[in-house]
């Protein structure tokens, strides 16, 4: 038992007890034994000057204990002790009278030590000095004390310093200004069950997939997932699993393909489990003490989880620079490929990776070394991106088909597009000029070329035949005038008239006739193919010497 000082007079005084709850739930009407072992702390004054020694008891469960009740004395190693519900309280003090302060007293009892260290308490409390065991035991016995009876107000404690005993009083009015703690709490296992919500979970353009939310009925909740570091919140920011609260939304970290987690959650609470022990003997109680403990109750729930890739493709349009066609001049050039992309990450940095390959006789690809890339971070989903390749001299006559990869920020390939034989992304370099043929470029020159002539002789014919319409004379009339008479020839007779029609088929006939050819427009026609020939030539060689400047 304690000791009251008061006047020099020694009286027995009643122990104390407080609670401990690293122990195990506490079994109601089970017997338990109070200790004579305890450990003492210093003596408190009260305000009327009396005197009383502080005592946490031990007992046979493991528990060390403050007691309820100042005046009473305690029943050691009693075979009668059991734990009781407070309804059972066998005193007659604030306790049992007022339920605001029993609520404080076992607040006391589940937040000062040993509940908690030392260190924890003095830290919650503000208190950066030092303070021994005893010192913080007797403060704590002294708080439970003032709350419990009206007739005992703690002072101080016994030799301290006034540095001290601001300390004390510090810790002292921390104890006491508490907002209390109930005898127990319940709750079911369904309560605090969690409950994972993935029904409004999609997969959204910026590469996060949900929302998900937590719920459960208990206070504390842990949630972790398998990869690790993929929880985000809507805009892709990481999140601590750890952190997250119930109802609190929160997101996967998806990439292009496929893919699958566990998402687990752990919900947890303290229910808190009171008791007191008591000591009843015929119609005499011993000192109570009082007994609270957190029993957690946990459950957990799991969940896979799993998502579609973006169906990720990508489409190459290779062209020539210069005209957009797909013939490069025998001398090089620049290539233009047009990368069509659908799937990309909105926001996520890519790197389109190109190279021309030589498409060989056999069909197979054969590497160019002619290589560019182009990083970008896509605005949408899907939609082009252009890579420009040079090609130098060298490459006459063959065939270049671009291959594109696409990689993302970490160098991972996402995506490629490498078919040899797609059309697309193929262009042709022109052959080298050989023997004056005007066709070494793209086929434009000889088609110029013969168009315009076959322009310039049809117009040609057509002059060519309306003059030989207007000078082919009418039928039965003489193609020229007759001749003008000789000088010195004499006049002859005039013979008489022919019948019709037969003096000019013989005049025609006559030897003394000359002869004459009707105009075919021959002659008209050699000028104008000579024309022809000349604005073919002039063409083709002006074309040529544009494509070769090509």
């Amino acid at each position: 038992m304690a000791v009251i000082l008061a006047l020099g007079f020694a009286t027995a005084v009643r122990p104390a007890y407080a609670q401990d709850n690293s122990t195990s739930s506490i079994e109601i009407g089970k017997k338990v034994k109070i200790k004579k072992q305890a450990t003492w702390g210093r003596v408190i004054v009260r305000e009327n000057g009396s005197r009383i020694k502080a005592r946490l008891f031990h007992t046979d469960l493991g528990l060390r204990a403050y007691c309820i009740e100042y005046d009473v004395d305690v029943f050691e190693e009693n075979d009668a002790t059991v734990t009781s519900k407070w309804i059972g309280f066998p005193g007659n003090n604030n306790f049992k009278n007022n339920p605001e302060a029993a609520q404080k007293i076992n607040w006391i009892a589940a937040n000062s030590f040993p509940a908690i260290s030392k260190e924890e308490l003095l830290a919650n409390a503000g208190i950066t000095a030092p303070m021994d065991d005893e010192t913080v035991i007797s403060v704590t016995q002294g708080a439970i004390w003032d709350i419990a009876s009206d007739d005992f107000k703690y002072e101080a404690l016994e030799g301290s310093s006034p540095e001290q005993h601001e300390q004390e009083q510090k810790l002292f009015n921390y104890l006491k200004d508490n907002p209390g703690r109930v005898e127990s709490t319940g709750m079911e296992e369904a309560k605090i069950k969690p409950v994972i919500d993935s029904s409004k979970a999609i997969r959204k353009d910026n590469g996060v997939f949900g929302p998900f939310v937590v719920t459960t009925g208990a206070r504390e909740l842990q949630v972790s997932v398998e990869p690790k570091g993929i929880i985000v919140d809507a805009e892709g920011n990481p999140i601590e699993a750890s952190s997250i609260s119930k109802d609190q939304e929160f997101y996967f970290k998806v990439d292009e393909e496929k893919g699958s987690a566990t998402l687990s959650a752990r919900a947890s609470d303290s229910l808190i489990d009171g008791a007191l022990i008591i000591t009843v003997i015929a119609t005499v109680h011993g000192q109570t003490l009082i007994v609270t403990h957190d029993k957690k109750r946990a459950a957990s729930a799991e969940q896979a989880i799993s998502w579609e890739g973006t169906d990720l493709k990508l489409g190459t349009t290779a062209t020539d620079k210069h005209d957009s066609d797909k013939k490069l001049s025998h001398k090089g050039g620049t290539v233009v490929d047009v990368v069509a992309y659908e799937g990309l990450i909105v926001g996520k940095q890519y790197t389109i990776k190109g190279e021309l390959m030589e498409r060989l006789p056999d069909g197979t690809a054969q590497p160019t070394n002619i290589t560019q890339e182009v990083t970008f971070t896509p605005d949408t989903p899907n939609g082009e991106v252009k890579v420009e390749f040079t090609v130098p001299e060298g490459f006459a006559g063959k065939t270049l088909v671009v291959f594109e990869r696409a990689f993302d920020a970490n160098g991972k390939l996402i995506a490629e597009h490498t078919d040899i034989n797609d059309a697309k992304q193929t262009v042709q370099v022109a052959e080298s000029f050989l023997g004056g043929s005007m066709d070494y470029e793209t086929g434009v020159a000889t088609t110029a070329i013969v168009a315009g002539g076959l322009v310039l002789t049809a117009v040609g014919l057509v002059v060519a035949t309306r003059t030989k319409t207007r000078e082919v004379p009418p039928l039965g009339e003489s193609p020229a005038a007759p001749a003008a008479p000789v000088k010195g020839m004499q006049k002859s007779e005039t013979p008489a008239p022919p019948a019709k029609g037969v003096a000019k088929i013989e005049a025609a006939n006559s030897p003394a006739a000359k002869p004459a050819l009707a105009n075919t427009g021959v002659s008209s026609i050699i000028p104008l193919l000579l024309i022809a020939l000349a604005g073919v030539t002039i063409g083709g060689v002006l074309i040529s010497r544009n494509r070769r400047r090509g």
